[in-house]
């Protein structure tokens, strides 16, 4: 995470240098302080449990309502917003992109904020910076619902050597070798959330420890969700955990879009365990391919 003091002309013109370089890292701009924060280069695993997440929120919240009887002229509102938001503060624009955003498209009245549910990741970034990140979104009134989910990898090497290979295909072989390693790793040696090692580096720690927390403004004031914890000291505890993340049906959609309170409250268990810690595992060996062929080149002939 990269931190800078800069004008909001300044935060527009990183903005434009990073459409023009087609790169994803995300970016914060306070404009009560002029700070900007920047989170370089997200990982695989970081994009795809961002995506799987909030992929299974649309989804179960649209099969829930289904069920009950909601129509699609109101399921079919749901969608996955992307990235950028916007909030003023003390007549200056403070700009904050979440890691998924989950809005209600009511084309029906421009006057209501079709932000639903703001969803915040971190892999190994600090609690307090995550749950800050994610405060923002009830603090500011963009968002209902802020959902984090806190990934924490350690003992991971460093500073690993390059590697020139003559040729394309001679680096593809390669790649392939490690690939094969590492799910060998994963399913005989059963380190589904690592150690993934090979050639004496460890390519991607343990994920010591992966938990869920949602945040939701009350009449008493915003309300924190007791942590639901997936994976404790590197070991996955997804059979110990209740699958109810706080996530209900009225979580997705404006009161006057549907104002059933039975449904309303029909709670949005979005969290399947096993398809999700297979796709994290997943995530995992990606990660750490990638990793690998940061350090690989191809001679230039």
């Amino acid at each position: 995470m990269e931190k800078f003091i800069v004008s909001e002309d300044g935060y527009k013109k990183i903005i434009e240098e990073r459409e023009k370089s087609n790169r994803r890292h995300k970016v914060w701009y306070d404009g009560e302080s002029q700070q900007v924060l920047i989170n370089c280069c997200p990982s695989y695993l970081h994009e795809r449990t961002r995506l799987m997440v909030i992929d299974s929120m649309v989804d179960e919240a649209v099969r829930v309502m289904r069920n009950a009887g909601v129509s699609n002229h109101v399921t079919s509102r749901i969608h996955n917003a992307g990235h950028l938001t916007t909030s003023t503060i003390y007549s200056r624009k403070s700009y904050k992109e979440p890691d998924g955003l989950i809005i209600f498209d009511d084309d029906d009245d421009e006057s209501i904020d079709p932000s639903r549910i703001a969803f915040e990741l971190s892999v190994s970034q600090s609690y307090s910076s995550l749950r800050r990140a994610t405060l923002w979104w009830i603090e500011q009134k963009q968002a209902t619902v802020a959902v984090l989910l806190c990934l924490t990898e350690v003992d991971r090497n460093s500073g690993a050597a390059h590697r020139v290979f003559h040729t394309i295909e001679d680096r593809n072989a390669e790649m392939q070798t490690y690939l094969i390693e590492f799910n060998r790793q994963r399913r005989v040696e059963r380190r589904p959330l690592g150690l993934l090692k090979y050639n004496g580096y460890k390519w991607f720690g343990t994920l010591r420890d992966a938990f869920f927390e949602t945040y939701r403004e009350t009449d008493a004031g915003i309300v924190k969700s007791e942590p639901v914890h997936l994976v404790k000291d590197g070991v996955d505890v997804t059979d110990a955990i209740p699958r109810d993340l706080t996530v209900e049906v009225g979580d997705f959609v404006p009161h006057n879009w549907l104002s059933d309170d039975v449904v309303r409250r029909l709670v949005v268990n979005f969290f399947q365990p096993q398809t999700f810690m297979d796709g994290l595992s997943s995530a995992i060996v990606r990660t750490a391919l990638n990793r690998v062929e940061e350090t690989f080149e191809v001679e230039e002939h």
